[in-house]
């Protein structure tokens, strides 16, 4: 998250920090949106409190770690179908940070975007977006390159293939899955290649604000579910002493919450965390919602599994 939060600085030097309760990437809010659901999904996540903002970090064996092998066309037919502009060909992946208010929290969420619509490029907005160069910034040991310009949110497309259903009128249903993970980022665009036998024959741009907008109306109660759960561990790292959480969940399980005992992990380093944090004043924590519910949507603290852990660890 570090690389994130230091690019956010270098193109907004003045954010004001105090407006964010929530920084996450798109896979731990799909976690923790899969828990609200009642959907399967296991994961380990770390939590820590710094100022007023929960950071909520994927654990990972390493930060190398490779993705699970997945099969299909999806990768290939991104590269063939989308081009790196000059300036940035040696670039991995494009990372984007997106802010939006989710009832009472703020949230600051990092995820990977597919490209963007030149054709979405609102000319009017050109002298804002200009293009950025500049030299090179070391910082503790990530190096800060200006390359590129500036892609306002309305540009930005997410990608998905499908193999072609024999039924043609399925084809338009097809992006329904994705529509969570198209609220998680604010993508307004969706493009969908569909192939036979990976030869892509039909290949369609779909502007999906209205459809993300019914998904939000029609999971309504989910969404209540996984704002409570946020609220619900903001409330636990508060009252933690270390301000650090472990979060694990099997399956279906429960989501089980623990005291965070490594003196040594954070989520930021040092120097970003003490920028974080607010000069002086006190912290203030405004959380709205109500505690969450016993039904099993999130668990309160003492309703969690209790059972004899690693020594060092609590459950809470």
């Amino acid at each position: 998250m570090a690389p994130a939060i230091l690019a956010l600085y270098t193109m907004q030097p003045d954010f004001d920090m105090n407006e964010v309760d929530i920084v996450a990437c798109r896979y731990t809010f799909s976690y923790l949106h899969a828990f609200a659901s009642r959907t399967t999904a296991t994961f380990r996540l770390d939590v820590e409190l710094i100022g007023k903002t929960l950071f909520i970090i994927r654990r990972t064996d390493s930060p190398t770690e490779p993705l699970p092998i997945v099969e299909g066309y999806g990768h290939a037919f991104r590269e063939r179908s989308t081009t790196w502009e000059d300036d940035v060909k040696e670039s991995i992946s494009h990372q984007r940070l997106v802010k939006y208010s989710f009832g009472s929290l703020n949230c600051l969420v990092r995820f990977g975007s597919a490209g963007y619509l030149p054709k979405m490029m609102v000319p009017e907005l050109e002298p804002s977006l200009k293009r950025e160069h500049g030299t090179s910034e070391l910082h503790d040991d990530i190096t800060v390159e200006h390359r590129g310009r500036r892609i306002p949110q309305t540009a930005i497309f997410d990608l998905t293939t499908h193999s072609a259903p024999k039924d043609s009128r399925e084809r338009n249903t097809r992006v329904e899955p994705g529509l969570s993970r198209l609220w998680i980022t604010q993508t307004p665009n969706h493009i969908v290649g569909f192939h036979q036998e990976g030869c892509f024959d039909d290949v369609r741009i779909k502007y999906v604000s209205g459809r993300v907008k019914k998904w939000e109306n029609r999971n309504a109660k989910k969404l209540s579910r996984l704002h409570a759960t946020l609220s619900h561990l903001i409330r636990l790292a508060k009252g933690s002493d270390t301000r650090k959480l472990s979060v694990h969940r099997e399956s279906s399980g429960n989501l089980e919450i623990w005291r965070h005992t490594d003196e040594t992990w954070s989520a930021l380093p040092d120097y970003l965390k003490e920028r974080w944090m607010p000069k002086g004043g006190k912290i203030s924590f405004h959380i709205k919602s109500e505690s969450p519910s016993r039904d099993g949507s999130c668990p309160p603290v003492e309703d969690l599994p209790r059972r004899p852990g690693p020594s060092g660890f609590l459950i809470f």
